[in-house]
């Protein structure tokens, strides 16, 4: 019975499907775990907590714009730079660390920033997790994760070309993909930004912080 299992599950393709995004699982579990841990780990007296409410008062403010293009503009701004982080680390030699490491950071910061507003507001943060965080943010990590596989993947071939002293065409070929996977993500960026901007100009008047 379990090798009838075993031959079934085979055929249905999950072990390669599995197999092909053993990457973009690792990152996933990472953003998840960095997620869990901002949750569980939240305090009002730890420094990290000090930026969580910093970011909280310019994220507000920044979406309290009466002009729609400013607030676009901020969060166009602000999901550009992680991008910008991303694609640097790609090219880099330690970017084999500092993706995966960026990856825990942001998902322990998210976690942080959900944990202040329920802490802080109650209901009311947990409404605005619901309406105006988790929608915009996790729209985004799935988007980024998709591009972050491929720059990990490439890091490591980049490292490991210049550890062992080798080159390589295909590394050349790689590269043009790595941008046109940046140009993408940069397109869904302006795009998750237009969403959250207009959430940000009709609702964030709901919630009276």
């Amino acid at each position: 019975m379990k090798k009838g299992r075993v031959v079934s599950l085979k055929r249905t393709g999950i072990f390669k499907i599995v197999n092909k995004d053993k990457t973009k699982i690792f990152l996933f579990t990472l953003l998840l775990i960095g997620i869990v841990f901002g949750i569980i780990l939240f305090s009002e007296k730890q420094n990290t907590n000090v930026f969580v409410g910093k970011f909280f008062n310019f994220y507000i403010k920044s979406r309290s714009y009466s002009n729609f293009l400013k607030i676009f503009a901020s969060s166009v701004l602000f999901f550009i730079v992680i991008d910008l982080i991303f694609l640097v680390s790609s090219i880099s030699l330690s970017g084999a660390i500092t993706i995966p490491v960026f990856i825990l950071f942001l998902g322990y910061m998210f976690g942080s920033f959900m944990s202040f507003n329920y802490y802080n507001y109650s209901l009311k943060g947990l409404a605005f997790n619901a309406i105006l965080i988790i929608p915009i943010f996790i729209s985004y990590f799935i988007v980024l994760i998709s591009t972050a596989k491929f720059s990990f993947s490439f890091a490591v071939m980049l490292s490991t070309l210049v550890i062992n002293n080798e080159k390589s065409i295909k590394i050349s070929i790689e590269f043009i993909t790595l941008i046109k996977k940046y140009l993408m993500l940069l397109l869904f960026t302006i795009i998750i930004s237009l969403f959250d901007s207009l959430l940000g100009f009709y609702l964030i008047k709901l919630f009276d912080f």
